[in-house]
C-alpha cells in the first residue's frame, strides 16, 4: 500500500523510454498515461490501484503472503486466468518494432539535454545515492554503461 512509484525523468527534460508509455497505455487510457509519466509525481499503491494499474494491493511487509493467497484463491480457475491472460496480450500485442523504435526516439533526445537537465540529473542522483545509498559499482558515472547505446543513423551495429 505505501510502496511508490514514479517517473522522474520529466524532471530533468525527458520521458521514460524502456516501455512505460507503451506498457501503462495499454492498462489505462492514454489521458492518463501522459499524466503520470509527465508529472514527476511519485504514486502511492493505493493510487495506483485506483487508477486501475495495480491489481492487488497488500499491506507493508504483507507482499509474498499477499502473493500466496492470491494463487490459493485462483487456484481452480488456472485454465480461465491463462486464456484471459493470453486474450489480453493479443488484444494489446507489444511487438519489437514500436519498443524499438520508442527506444531510438528517446536515444536522439538524450542528445538534446541541455547543461542545465544534466545539473538536474546530477541533483537526483545524489539525492537517490543519499537516501538509497551508492548504486553498485558498474553503474556510477565514470564506470562506463552497462550496455552500449547505438547510433540511429545508417550503419549501426
Amino acid at each position: 500500500r505505501s510502496a511508490k512509484m514514479g517517473f522522474p525523468e520529466v524532471l530533468f527534460n525527458l520521458l521514460p523510454g524502456m516501455g512505460a508509455y507503451s506498457f501503462l497505455g495499454r492498462r489505462v487510457d492514454l489521458a492518463t498515461t501522459e499524466r503520470i509519466i509527465t508529472s514527476g509525481k511519485s504514486y502511492t499503491g493505493e493510487e495506483l490501484y485506483e487508477m486501475g494499474i495495480v491489481d492487488k494491493l497488500a499491506d507493508d511487509g504483507q507482499g509474498v503472503q499477499e502473493v500466496h493467497n492470491y494463487i490459493h484463491q485462483h487456484r481452480h480457475k488456472r485454465n480461465s486466468s491463462r486464456l484471459l491472460q493470453q486474450m489480453r496480450h493479443r488484444f494489446h500485442a507489444l511487438d519489437y518494432e514500436e519498443m524499438k523504435d520508442i527506444v531510438d526516439m528517446w536515444v536522439v533526445a538524450t542528445s538534446n539535454l541541455q547543461e542545465r537537465d544534466l545539473r538536474v540529473m546530477e541533483r537526483f542522483i545524489a539525492y537517490q545515492n543519499t537516501v538509497f545509498g551508492e548504486a553498485p559499482a558498474p553503474y556510477r558515472r565514470g564506470a562506463g554503461a552497462p550496455v552500449a547505446l547505438y547510433s540511429t543513423q545508417a550503419g549501426r551495429s
